[in-house]
This record gives C-alpha cells, sequence and structure tokens, in this order.
C-alpha cells in the first residue's frame, strides 16, 4: 500500500509541477504589467500547490524507506539524507517562500515569489526523478 500511495503521490506531483511550468510560461509571455501580474497570482497558486505535493512526495519516499516524516521540513531532511536532494538550505527557502505566500501577504513581492516559483521547478523536478529512480518498480 505504502508503495502504491508513493507513485500515486509523485504523479500527483509531477502533475502540479507540468501546471506549475504551464502558467509560468504564460507569466513570461505577457508584456502588459497588469494582466503580468494577475497572472502571477496564477503562479502563486500553482506553486503552492505544486510545493505541497512535493514535500508530500517527499514524506511518501521516507515512509516507504521504513522513516518517520511529519512535516515539510522533516521531509526536505530525510530527502537530503538519502541524496534526492543537494541543497536542503534552498528547500527550506522554498517553504519559507511558501508559507509567506500563503500566511504572510506582506512579505514577497509578486516579481519575487514568481522568482521563487520559476527556480522552485527545475529543483522539484529533478527531486521528483531521484525518487523514482531509487525506488524499485
Amino acid at each position: 500500500m505504502e508503495k502504491e500511495r508513493l507513485y500515486q503521490t509523485i504523479d500527483a506531483a509531477k502533475d502540479a509541477l507540468k501546471a506549475l511550468r504551464d502558467v509560468v510560461a504564460w507569466v513570461e509571455e505577457c508584456t502588459d504589467l497588469t494582466e503580468r501580474s494577475r497572472r502571477i497570482d496564477a503562479v502563486a497558486k500553482r506553486f503552492e500547490v505544486a510545493f505541497e505535493y512535493g514535500w508530500k512526495a517527499l514524506q511518501a519516499a521516507a515512509r516507504w524507506k521504513g522513516e518517520e516524516v511529519y512535516g515539510p521540513r522533516d521531509a526536505i531532511q530525510a530527502a537530503h539524507a538519502h541524496g534526492w536532494l543537494a541543497d536542503a538550505d534552498q528547500w527550506a527557502g522554498f517553504l519559507e517562500a511558501r508559507n509567506s505566500g500563503v500566511h504572510d501577504y506582506f512579505g514577497l513581492g509578486s516579481e519575487e515569489y514568481f522568482a521563487v516559483a520559476r527556480d522552485f521547478l527545475p529543483q522539484a523536478e529533478a527531486v521528483i526523478s531521484a525518487i523514482k529512480i531509487q525506488t524499485p518498480p
């Protein structure tokens, strides 16, 4: 059951990352500042969802390996320990940005938040691929 849940979570993370990639491209093609601002709002939500699925995939993979992981910080540390992600501090920064966007609307500006979401994409895709590679079929 844990293995099935792991693969379902990985698939959900991949879908969320694809949606984030699509909306990032949608923002990057926009030249109107007002419209760009509206589109960045969509990026913010997609980033939050992708981050949530990303850490839950890390959690599921660590649990499949027999570890207890309770939250995103634990999941980041476990993933780092397993070699699935190289820079735990960078992921802690992604978590901080996500928390700032969800809970503190005075934290990052929209362009800064957009940059974080854009930077998150290749890192998250690499981590999800690393988990897939390291788990038996």
